[in-house]
């Protein structure tokens, strides 16, 4: 027979594992979603949630990654000295 405890334990595990409610997804986003979920995933919208999210993160890391070289680059164009005059190169017939 089930115990007050074995029960509050039960109600516990049901209340940590509802999963996850969205609101206010545009109906096109939904639908994509959805369609990847079930053509990737087998209709696992957890493992497809998880997916988008590795992929955002990995994402933002090329992104900054990207900040930061071209926040060296213009540090260093800011440091070079401004010539107004335009070097030619050297054709092979002029010496």
């Amino acid at each position: 027979m089930a115990t007050v405890d074995d029960v509050k334990d039960l109600k516990e595990k049901i209340r940590n594992n509802l999963g996850l409610v969205m609101s206010r997804v545009p109906e096109n986003t939904r639908k994509e979603f959805i369609e990847f979920a079930n053509g990737e995933f087998a209709e696992d919208y957890g493992m497809t949630l998880k997916y988008v999210w590795d992929c955002f993160k990995h994402y933002q890391q090329i992104i900054n990654s990207q900040d930061i070289k071209l926040d060296y680059i213009i540090t260093l164009i800011k440091k070079t000295p401004e010539t107004s005059e335009v070097r030619k190169p050297k054709m092979l017939s002029e010496k």
